[in-house]
């Protein structure tokens, strides 16, 4: 049992990073799940799905950055207010009962899914033209400065924000519903909001875990394992997202979005 709890921690941090990585948003609903079957103590289980979540997003987040798919003043426009949220919401967790909230998120995540699977999911105000070897070649997709109006400036904050706060308040990053935003919103291109996005969620995440270490609740042999696979891993999904094109990104994020969100029913369902 201990060659295959660490066989499928291996293998699991490898495939769960590398998907993280590829579509912008960690997937800590299934690392979760991981690390409850491999840990040898449930209470250390959350810590430690933190810990390889920041470390996973971390490393995709800087291939990211290399290749220019971070914009760092979309970064600041949206970090900044999901980690405010997201101290909020986890303060605050307990005032609404967290099966409606899982409920709630599910809905919205279906109905990005839906928009994004028939290519309605982007704004185009800011989204310049791309030529056709840019749309298919990683390499040459690079960050512009992005512009942003009054009016998308205060509703990107306002649903950053909002998304923090119910992230904070279920346990749950959200960048699956963050990732839309960018899109809708700000009209970025795709594989830049994945870039910038996994780095959101790598900030928020630091901020989630600190509490956690700071009483010891990490498995560290657990951690040793996944970790460095987790990491492996979104860095290699990380550098697939740019051999993309903008609208293989768009419905990959469709696919991974709307079947997390199915599984948020089926936790909703659990919750009561």
């Amino acid at each position: 049992m201990f060659a295959l709890r660490v066989g499928a921690a291996a293998f699991g941090g490898l495939a769960l990073g590398f998907l993280g990585g590829m579509v912008g948003f960690g997937q800590g609903r299934s690392l979760l799940l991981l690390v409850y079957w491999v840990a040898e103590d449930p209470i250390n289980a959350p810590g430690t799905n933190n810990a390889v979540t920041i470390m996973a997003s971390a490393t995709g987040s800087w291939s990211h950055f290399r290749e220019g798919r971070v914009a760092f003043g979309v970064l600041a426009l949206m970090g900044i207010p999901s980690v405010v949220g997201a101290f909020l919401g986890g303060f605050y967790g307990g005032l609404v009962p967290r099966a409606i909230l899982l409920v709630f998120v599910g809905l919205i995540g279906i109905a990005y899914s839906y928009t994004l699977l028939t290519d309605r999911g982007g704004g185009h105000q800011n989204r310049r033209k791309l030529s056709p070897a840019e749309s298919d070649s990683a390499w040459q997709v690079r960050a512009p400065e992005t512009r942003v109006s009054g009016g998308q400036g205060l509703k990107a904050i306002s649903l950053s924000f909002a998304i923090g706060l119910l992230g904070g308040m279920v346990g749950l990053g959200l960048g699956q519903l963050r990732l839309p935003t960018m899109l809708r919103v700000l009209g970025l291109d795709p594989r830049i909001a994945v870039g910038t996005s996994l780095a959101i969620g790598t900030l928020t995440g630091c901020f989630g875990f600190l509490g956690r270490v700071l009483h010891l609740q990490v498995d560290w042999a657990v951690l040793a394992i996944l970790g460095p696979m987790a990491m492996l891993g979104s860095y290699i999904g990380a550098k697939q997202t740019g051999k993309m094109s903008p609208q293989r990104v768009m419905q990959l994020m469709g696919v991974v979005i709307g079947t997390g969100s199915v599984l948020l029913f089926w936790l909703a369902y659990t919750q009561l």
